[in-house]
């Protein structure tokens, strides 16, 4: 819930006193409430005043593409290399030209 949260943009209180998360806490879009009833809703409180203008700790959602554009564009040279090089392998050569 507390990824969640922080990749949605909303807030979150959370009814326990550690998280598998704590970069969500470093930036604000979820707080450590614990089980006391007082401060869950004194967190509770704090979170729906606060304006959500963390910025996500998880990226910023694109990283999919760039990984395919990487991988296309290292693929595209693979290619473009093995191309010329079967072309100057293949094609018939003078024997007296060093290459």
């Amino acid at each position: 819930m507390s990824r969640a949260s922080a990749l949605r943009g909303s807030h979150n209180a959370m009814k326990k006193d550690i998280t598998e998360r704590p970069e969500t806490v470093a930036v604000g879009s979820n707080v450590l409430a614990g089980t006391d009833p007082e401060k869950i809703l004194e967190c509770t409180g704090a979170m729906i005043e606060k304006a959500n203008a963390w910025v996500n700790p998880f990226g910023d959602g694109t990283t999919g593409e760039r990984i395919v554009t990487i991988l296309s564009d290292r693929i595209r040279c693979y290619y473009s290399f093995m191309t010329d090089f079967l072309v100057f392998i293949l094609a018939p050569h003078n024997e007296n030209v060093w290459y």
